[in-house]
C-alpha cells in the first residue's frame, strides 16, 4: 500500500527509532509508482515513496535485503519481493514468518509458534483456532466464561480453541465484583439508576426480536419489571451470582428495573 500523504512517514520512523521493527515488503516494481503523486512532485523527485521513508530513517540506497538493519532502538528488514509473489507459495509464507522471527529475536521478544491466536483486553478474550498452522492439541481455557456469540449467554468452564473455531469471551473471574452491574445484552442498554436495593436500565432494540440481559447480582432478585409490568422470564444462579433476563425487543425505549 502506498501512503496517501507524506505525513504518514514521520510517526512510523519515530516508532522504529523508539524500538519498533518494520518489515518492509516491496520490490519497487509497481508501474503505478510513475503516476504524478506527492513523492515525485512539488520539489520531490523520489522514484517511490519508500525512498522518503528510508531517508527519514537515515538509510541509503544500499540497504541489504532480508537483513536486520539497526535504527535507533529498533530496526528495519527489507524483503525486496513483490508481496503478491510471497502470497502464492508455501516458501513465501515461510520467508515472511522467518522475517518476523528475526525481528523478534533482534528486539529481545520471545518467539513461539502456536496453532491459535489469543488476545486479552481487560475481561475480554478473542481466540481463533488456526486451520493451517502447526500441529499439536488444541489450547484449552479453564475458568468461567460467557461466549458473546452464544444467544443464551451461558457460563462455560472449558473452552477448546480447536482449528477453525472463533471465540469472543467474557472472563467472569476478571470482571469487577461487588455492586450489581450489566455484563452483556442483546439490546441497546443504558444505565439509568443504581440504588441500595434497586438497579434500572433504559432498553431498546429491533422490534419483535429476542432480547437477553446478563447481570452480575450478589443476591436473588425480588422482582423484575419492564415499563412497570412484572416480568417472569428471568433466571438467577446463586452459584455464579448471575441474573439472565429475557424479553422481546421494542424500538421504543423502555425502563427495565430489578429489585433485590
Amino acid at each position: 500500500q502506498k501512503p496517501l500523504r507524506p505525513e504518514v512517514h514521520p510517526p512510523l520512523a519515530d516508532c522504529i527509532k523508539r524500538g519498533g521493527v518494520l518489515i518492509f515488503c516491496d520490490k519497487d516494481a509497481d508501474p503505478y509508482l510513475n503516476v504524478r503523486e506527492w513523492w515525485n512532485s512539488n520539489g520531490k523527485s523520489y522514484a517511490t515513496p519508500r525512498e522518503d521513508l528510508f531517508e527519514l530513517l537515515g538509510l541509503d540506497k544500499a540497504v541489504t535485503p532480508d537483513k536486520f538493519c539497526r535504527i535507533g532502538k529498533g530496526g528495519l528488514i527489507w524483503m525486496r519481493e513483490r508481496p503478491a509473489d510471497l502470497s502464492t507459495s508455501e516458501q513465501g509464507a515461510e520467508r515472511v514468518v522467518s522475517a518476523v522471527g528475526l525481528a523478534a529475536q533482534k528486539t529481545g521478544l520471545n518467539w513461539r509458534e502456536t496453532n491459535y491466536l489469543l488476545l486479552r483486553r481487560g475481561p475480554y478474550l478473542v481466540a481463533v483456532g488456526l486451520d493451517e498452522s502447526t500441529g499439536g492439541a488444541p489450547r484449552t481455557l479453564h475458568g468461567r466464561f460467557v461466549s458473546l456469540f452464544d444467544s443464551e449467554l451461558r457460563v462455560q468452564n472449558d473452552i477448546s480453541i480447536s482449528p477453525g473455531s472463533r471465540w469472543f469471551l467474557l472472563d467472569l473471574d476478571a470482571v469487577p465484583k461487588g455492586r450489581p452491574h450489566l455484563l452483556a445484552s442483546a439490546c441497546k442498554t443504558t444505565s439509568n439508576e443504581t440504588a441500595r436495593h434497586h438497579i434500572s436500565f433504559t432498553v431498546e432494540g429491533i422490534g419483535n426480536t429476542p432480547a437477553i440481559m446478563l447481570l452480575g447480582l450478589n443476591k436473588p432478585p425480588r422482582g423484575v419489571t419492564l415499563d412497570g409490568k412484572n416480568l417472569t422470564t428471568f433466571e438467577y444462579s446463586a452459584r455464579d451470582r448471575l441474573l439472565w433476563i429475557h424479553f422481546e425487543n421494542d424500538v421504543v425505549p423502555r425502563l427495565l428495573a430489578v429489585q433485590y
